[in-house]
């Protein structure tokens, strides 16, 4: 299973814990505070990034992953807040539930810059047992394969190019001074 399928099948099992209402995205492009924006979207929400993988071997590696969880805090009514660490710690429980999940940690993080008011922020950091997809590309076997010499190289030079036959060297062309 690939990283991003390790990291859609954890979305899946936490949406099932936080229910309809919260969003559950797998981030596969930029988190950075240049696209914050982008993620207030709708709140409450669950983001998972791949931070990276360790790999000993193909099937002895670790997939560190992070879930951001955002979701509104209202300074005036505890019950919001109180709501919003709920789902985080829900999140953090749907993530340990795995049982490849060998670590992980819930940190919040209300200095986080979001410059938002009322909107909180827990980072959720977690390792993986993991075995690497190693991909079996379909065998490639060239139709034609055709050589040509500099400068009469590229596309607008293909008329030049000569088929070659098996693994046989290609004998080259003396053209004027110029040799293969």
């Amino acid at each position: 299973m690939s990283a991003i399928q390790v990291l859609e099948a954890v979305a899946e099992r936490i949406s099932a814990r936080v229910g309809p209402l919260t969003v559950v995205q797998v981030h596969t492009q930029d988190l950075s505070d240049a696209h914050t924006g982008k993620w207030l979207v709708r709140l409450p929400a669950v983001y998972l990034v791949c931070e990276g993988i360790d790999a000993r071997r193909p099937d002895d590696a670790a997939l560190h992953l992070r879930a951001y969880v955002l979701a509104r805090l209202a300074d005036q009514r505890a019950s919001r807040a109180l709501e919003a660490w709920a789902l985080a710690e829900a999140v953090l429980a749907a993530i340990s539930d795995d049982p490849h999940i060998t670590r992980a940690r819930m940190d919040y993080r209300d200095e986080a810059g979001l410059d938002q008011p009322g909107i909180a922020l827990w980072e959720i950091a977690a390792m993986r047992r993991h075995v690497l997809t190693v991909a079996t590309a379909d065998p490639w076997t060239p139709e034609t394969i055709l050589a040509s010499w500099a400068p009469w190289i590229g596309a607008a030079h293909e008329s030049r190019y000569r088929p070659l036959d098996g693994d046989a060297p290609d004998p080259g062309v003396t053209i004027g001074d110029l040799a293969p």
